[in-house]
């Protein structure tokens, strides 16, 4: 029988940004994303998750993402 393990890791860090009005949260959230994507080495001391699911051939959840 033949199963696919999926694994994940996802690093988390909170930002501080200053907005003048809630209708710039969406664009300032947008300007970093684009900043860390270019620099993603600015992630480095973030905090890390792994996590992992496991499915038959027939796509069927064996073991769900447990985490």
């Amino acid at each position: 029988m033949k199963v696919y393990v999926t694994v994940e890791r996802v690093l988390s860090r909170g930002y501080t940004v200053e907005v003048k009005d809630p209708s710039e949260v969406e664009e300032a959230a947008e300007a970093l994303m684009d900043h860390l994507m270019e620099h993603p080495e600015e992630m480095e001391d973030s905090g890390e998750n792994w996590d992992y699911a496991v499915s038959d051939e027939e796509g069927r959840d064996l073991i769900p993402w447990s985490r």
